[in-house]
């Protein structure tokens, strides 16, 4: 279907060209319309007649644009609108432009240009957190949807020419809303990718995904297949997950890059990654380690570079190409199932034949002055009554001494038409005072907004804070690249903040900043990284505290030495954990042991150490009843103190 060929699809779309025809359904490029000349180009899946007969493809298509349409995050691929027309569903898909890991793969070792650990991280990273987002969805009635990808391969992971990383095609992916799911010893998917258990038929959850993860990133790395061979000897080695460690193939990575894999790649999935969040944070840590502030832009310039050809061709606006009849060559989201080469005839406009430029270099080879053709004959009797005409003309002027020179014809009168410049319409002089009022009011708002931000006030006041003016920016120009940077900016602030703080053995200040960082920029892989690296850390030394603190009870260091006591190892673990119910119950265990010595040394009338021992463990815990007894007690005479004690244990005895 060319671009001179256009069918009208339901009320709003309009089919360009055919991309490829599968068993069941074929995929189209597609223009959505809309009013006052909204237009986006599209991809639209729609299910063939005969599919569209059978209840299990019609049930199966509708519960994969059920899923679709569940998934809202920025490195998975949008659906954008599901429905039936002429008979048949169709599923309306996010338009890309870019190519898949696989044709990436393809040409990076065809070109010798590999990857690189920076990209493949950051790659495998964006996949992490767009499969963490999938595993965690939870239905409209709040109920945890268990969505498993089954699928992820190069051919399913695509890259934009803006550096965007995508996954595509949830076509088979399991989810807790279907009605047919597959059953224990059906496999789908593709074996190269598939977990050892997802190989044999068994039940499978998100570690299966893990694992897939982790064979993407073993090949962007590496530059070669994990696994490689027949049929016979593939699934083997997948079932034994049998494969060259990476360490052999780029000894020089840095160590915490095998970690990460060695940890993905368990075959016993109760020893892998138990779901993306520690892989995110493992991979952010390492990836921070390469580079100070990883983005997409050195994958952008490198998948740019990987087919500058395709690219420079293609990069205007594919909207507007097929306006001026022109095709794009852009990748779109087709699974293998669908896929086939595209078939779609090439035109181009006004384009002339090799007959007709042929006829036109003969027609141009002959001489300018003469527009029309002559045989020899008749040039020759043209040429001689040129002679004589001049002759005769040279004798009569030099007779009278006239030139005679023909007047010119007279210039027929020009034609002209008045045009008449209609008015702008009022509505558009009004739109566009309301562009330039609302260009001028962002331009202010972005000059406040740098004028807090060098007064560093970042976040406060509310009214006069640098993020409360590019907020404003972005509700009036969601796509301002300034108010996004510097939006982004100020997360990193807070996550230096953080890093001081974490420093300084301040955790609960690191922490405040970090969740500030994150309400800032949610899912910033670098304050993720160090909320979880201040939460490892606060647990390591609390849990060293707390076995110093036991040491010193043990040996009855209750508050002295001052440096090396139990009370000062719990009074630590109070200043970075201040409702530690542990901590609250050393200490008051170390006053239960200063009231049991200074009842003893009542009992033994030694005033001088009862006296001591009270006022340790009253400074401890000054509400302890015992010791507060006690303390009243050595007001008493010595005798009085004596038949008290006495009286006490007879009590106990007969008790």
């Amino acid at each position: 279907m060319g671009s001179n060929n256009r069918e009208q699809f339901g009320n709003k779309y309009i089919l360009l060209d055919l991309i490829g025809t599968g068993g069941m359904a074929e995929v189209y490029k597609c223009k959505l319309q809309g009013r006052q000349g909204f237009e986006k180009l599209i991809v639209l899946k729609k299910l063939l007649p005969h599919a569209a007969q059978d209840s299990e493809i019609v049930t199966n298509f509708i519960n994969e644009a059920r899923l679709a349409a569940l998934l809202q995050h920025e490195n998975i691929a949008q659906v954008y609108d599901f429905g039936e027309s002429k008979g048949s569903y169709f599923i309306a898909m996010e338009y890309l432009f870019g190519k898949d890991l696989h044709n990436i793969a393809i040409r990076a070792r065809k070109t010798k240009k590999p990857i690189g650990p920076e990209n493949s991280l950051l790659i495998a990273l964006k996949i992490c957190e767009a499969m963490e987002y999938a595993h965690s969805l939870k239905d409209l009635q709040n109920q945890p949807l268990n969505i498993i990808h089954r699928d992820l391969s190069p051919h399913n992971i695509f890259i934009t020419f803006d550096g965007k990383i995508k996954i595509i095609d949830f076509g088979i992916a399991r989810a807790e809303l279907r009605d047919t799911r597959t059953k224990i010893g059906v496999v789908k998917g593709k074996i190269s990718y598939m977990s050892p258990e997802q190989l044999t038929g068994k039940e499978i959850d998100h570690r299966s995904d893990i694992f897939s993860i982790g064979i993407l990133l073993y090949e962007m790395l590496s530059g070669k297949r994990m696994y490689s061979g027949d049929t016979a000897t593939l699934i083997r080695k997948c079932m034994q997950v049998e494969y060259d460690t990476l360490e052999k193939i780029t000894p020089d990575l840095p160590s915490p890059v095998y970690d990460i894999l060695h940890k993905a790649l368990e075959k016993d999935r109760s020893k892998r990654y138990q779901s993306c969040t520690p892989m995110i944070a493992d991979i952010s840590e390492c990836l921070f380690s390469i580079i100070e502030k990883p983005n997409t832009q050195k994958l952008k310039h490198y998948i740019r570079e990987l087919f500058r050809d395709e690219y420079n061709r293609n990069s205007s606006s594919p909207v507007q190409d097929y306006e001026n009849g022109e095709k794009t060559e852009i990748e779109t989201i087709i699974s293998d199932e669908y896929s086939q080469p595209d078939n779609t005839e090439k035109t181009e406009i006004l384009r002339r034949t090799p007959e007709h430029k042929r006829q036109m270099d003969e027609t141009t080879a002959n001489d300018d002055r003469f527009p029309f053709h002559f045989s020899t004959r008749g040039k020759i009797l043209i040429a001689v009554s040129l002679l004589f005409i001049s002759i005769f003309v040279m004798f009569r002027s030099a007779g009278d001494d006239k030139v005679l020179i023909a007047p010119a014809p007279p210039r027929p009168p020009e034609k002209t038409s008045r045009i008449r410049i209609s008015p702008l319409p009022k509505e558009t002089i009004v739109r566009e005072k309301k562009e330039a009022a609302r260009k001028n009011t962002i331009q202010d708002l972005l000059k406040k907004a740098g004028r807090a931000y060098g007064l560093k006030r970042l976040t406060k006041p509310i009214n006069d804070s640098a993020y409360t003016y590019f907020k404003k920016v972005l509700e009036l120009d969601p796509e301002n690249h300034e108010a996004h940077d510097g939006i982004h900016e100020i997360g990193r602030q807070y996550h230096e903040f953080a890093k001081l703080e974490l420093q300084a053995g301040n955790f609960e200040k690191a922490t405040e900043f970090v969740q500030t960082g994150l309400v800032i920029i949610p899912e910033d892989r670098a304050l993720l990284a160090t909320q979880v690296n201040i939460k490892e850390k606060k647990n390591r030394l609390l849990a060293d505290f707390e076995m110093k603190a036991l040491e010193a009870l043990e040996k009855n260091r209750l508050s002295t030495p001052e440096g090396d006591c139990a009370y000062k190892y719990y009074s630590d673990i109070l200043r970075i954990d201040k409702d530690n119910p542990r901590a609250l119950q050393g200490l008051r265990t170390i006053s239960d042991r200063y009231a049991a010595q200074a009842e003893k040394a009542l009992l033994n009338l030694n005033m001088k150490k009862a006296r001591y021992y009270i006022r340790q463990g009253l400074l401890i815990t000054p509400d302890h009843k015992l010791l507060l007894e006690l303390q009243d007690d050595l007001k008493r005479s010595k005798p009085g103190i004596f038949f008290k004690s006495l009286k006490k244990d007879l009590e106990t005895l007969l008790k």
